[in-house]
């Protein structure tokens, strides 16, 4: 039993096929090139995780962190809370992440009998340049 409609297609169903496949194989290629600009510099991360390397108080407002990872972040805080020289403690809500100001709350003055508590208004998350920039600080 012989297929009238294969018969008549003959050579042209495996020249499509062939055609789609070059065809997605440079759309791919070219799709690569693009996204990258030549440039080596890392994007910055997407999160801060548990547990962190550094944490350094810059002013009442501002704490940079960092984790054993390399990532960074610079919080600011919607109060003045923070004191240099003092411990900073962490309350996280859901994961050991910071990648958004509601993923943690920062306790400033914990030395104090009642510590402050400092909530964050804005994550600015660093690339390892920037990261470099605020530990040569």
């Amino acid at each position: 039993m012989r297929f009238p409609k294969l018969v008549s297609v003959g050579w042209a169903f495996p020249m499509v096929l062939g055609v789609a496949v070059v065809g997605t194989a440079f759309a791919f290629a070219a799709s690569r090139s693009l996204a990258s600009d030549g440039s080596d510099e890392r994007p910055a991360a997407r999160c801060v995780s548990t547990p962190l390397e550094t944490t350094d108080i810059i002013d009442r407002k501002t704490l940079y962190i960092e984790d054993r990872s390399g990532n960074a972040a610079v919080l600011t805080m919607s109060n003045g809370c923070l004191q240099r020289g003092e411990p900073v403690g962490f309350e996280f809500y859901g994961s050991g992440q910071i990648c958004k100001p509601i993923d943690a709350n920062i306790t400033g003055s914990i030395a104090s009998a009642v510590p402050l508590r400092c909530m964050v208004k804005e994550v600015k998350l660093l690339t390892r340049e920037e990261a470099k920039a605020y530990r040569s600080r």
